[in-house]
């Protein structure tokens, strides 16, 4: 069986982001930053023009 992740048992990740480093950032710097991120793809001009699909779910969808 695999394991059961539980709301209690989540790590809290709220407090691993430098916000003093990233307040002393230009956004020049910011935006090299996140653009060297392998992890994090850019968006492009058109993603807030994406469309939402969710799946279907049969107890919501009566």
């Amino acid at each position: 069986m695999g394991i059961l992740n539980t709301k209690e048992e989540r790590q809290d990740f709220s407090d691993l982001t430098d916000w003093e480093r990233v307040k002393s950032m230009s956004d020049a710097e910011i935006e090299a930053n996140a653009l060297s991120d392998t992890d994090a793809l850019p968006f492009d001009d058109d993603w807030e023009n994406a469309a939402l699909i969710s799946a279907y779910n049969k107890l919501t969808s009566q």
